[in-house]
């Protein structure tokens, strides 16, 4: 079971650590000139695929790795605390940030424009939010 926590950890920082770089890189993306940006499209086209989907994917399969080698169902959702609801709804909103990254940045990819940085500057601070909100439910577990 420590093994499955240890790669856990390990896609998690993969996953939210790239997405999180992504998010920055995308801001400056949007203020270059067009011939930069398509440059730009190639590095944040690799940092999606290669970095952040794979975390996301160990996260996710080691995540259900220790949910079943932790009791499964019967620990989790009865009288396990609601700490791994919350911990829960912060991942799939994580995971929705994923989607919308992901989309954003194949919009861009495909027409690349000048535009406003402000939601990429959003999207850095509410995945920073997330973070620290799934880091403290794992760690309190309330």
């Amino acid at each position: 079971m420590q093994w499955f926590k240890i790669f856990h950890i390990i896609g998690f920082i993969l996953w939210v650590g790239s997405l999180m770089d992504l998010s920055r890189i995308l801001g400056y993306h949007v203020k270059e000139e067009i011939d930069v940006q398509k440059r730009l499209a190639a590095i944040e086209f690799r940092i999606y695929w290669f970095v952040a989907t794979i975390g996301l994917v160990i996260t996710l399969i080691m995540g259900i790795c220790l949910f079943e080698a932790g009791g499964g169902v019967d620990h989790y959702f009865r009288g396990g605390g609601i700490w791994f609801h919350i911990k829960s709804t912060l991942l799939v909103l994580f995971v929705g940030i994923h989607a919308l990254i992901g989309h954003l940045f194949m919009n861009l990819r495909r027409l690349p424009e000048k535009k406003n940085p402000a939601i990429f500057k959003a999207l850095h601070g509410i995945m920073g939010l997330l973070l620290i909100g799934i880091v403290a439910m794992a760690v309190l577990k309330i």
